[in-house]
């Protein structure tokens, strides 16, 4: 489970009338909004716009740099379509070597 889907599960719980959980809650829904804004990762569930080489999270809690083809919203490492991707993001700018 992601940090964010655990954040939303105790949103989930804080849905009392309660004054106390209702704070509880709009402060988790505001922790869920800075993370969705301070992580470089993306959701599998919104794709790359375009065809590209990216970099992946798997469910299995590893890395892998992977082909996203639009035409069939597949990732694929050459050989195999890969359908356990949790996140993407954008590869890192190359190494240019040291600044003189």
């Amino acid at each position: 489970m992601t940090l964010i889907e655990e954040l939303e599960k105790e949103v989930i719980k804080c849905r009392s009338k309660d004054i106390a959980s209702r704070g509880i809650r709009v402060g988790l829904l505001k922790a869920i909004h800075i993370v969705k804004n301070h992580s470089d990762w993306i959701p599998a569930s919104e794709p790359p716009k375009e065809d590209g080489t990216y970099l992946v999270q798997t469910k299995f809690n590893t890395y892998k740099i992977l082909d996203y083809y639009t035409c069939c919203n597949r990732w694929d490492d050459d050989a195999h379509e890969i359908k356990c991707v949790l996140a993407w993001q954008p590869l890192p700018k190359p190494y240019e070597g040291e600044r003189k």
